[in-house]
Formats: structure tokens, C-alpha cells, sequence
């Protein structure tokens, strides 16, 4: 209740088990939000190759570090990561949304 508020509720979800990989990519994610509000990219993008390594499957990580590529200013890295996002991704507003950073990327290297 002091993170979600007063009428916040405890659901069956929260107590289903997880597997040892969906723990430490949890815990991964705690590190990763923390270098990426310290504004340490280069740190996040290090935590995030690792989190690719322990979970290859999982596309939002493609779309993380192509962003934090880009905003390293590193499209060249950036676009091929978001290409392989929009790929992989099954909502079709967030291929949209990768699509413009692509182009907006491609732009920018002209």
C-alpha cells in the first residue's frame, strides 16, 4: 500500500513462484532503473548484455539498449537493435514507435 496506494490490494500473483532466471532478471531490472535514473548509460547498457545473456529471448531488452545506444549517441548501434526489436515485438503501436526512432535515427546520421 505505499507504493500503490491506500486502496491497493495484494493479488494470488504476487505469491506464484518464479524461477531462479525471472529472480535474478527481476533484481537485474532493480539495477538497471537505478544506472539508468543515475543517467550512467554506459552501465545500464553493461547490466542490460547481461540480462540478453541470461534471458536471450526476452525482446524488450533490444528495445532498452537500442534507446540507450541512441541516447549515448551511438545510432549506429541503435538502429540494428530496434530493427530487431520491431521484429520481434507483438504490439503493433510499440513497432510504430520503434519505427519512428529508427527513421528519426537514420535521419539524424545524414
Amino acid at each position: 500500500k505505499n507504493t500503490r496506494g491506500k486502496d491497493a490490494e495484494l493479488s494470488a500473483a504476487y505469491y506464484q513462484p518464479i524461477t531462479h532466471r525471472e529472480c535474478l532478471i527481476r533484481l537485474m531490472n532493480n539495477i538497471k532503473f537505478r544506472e539508468i535514473t543515475n543517467e550512467d548509460y554506459g552501465d545500464a547498457l553493461k547490466t542490460i548484455d547481461i540480462m540478453r545473456m541470461i534471458s536471450p529471448d526476452e525482446y524488450r531488452l533490444l528495445f532498452d539498449a537500442g534507446v540507450l545506444n541512441a541516447k549515448i549517441g551511438e545510432p549506429r548501434l541503435a538502429i540494428p537493435l530496434l530493427e530487431q526489436y520491431i521484429d520481434c515485438t507483438p504490439n503493433s503501436k510499440d513497432k510504430e514507435e520503434a519505427a519512428l526512432m529508427v527513421q528519426h535515427l537514420r535521419q539524424s546520421l545524414n
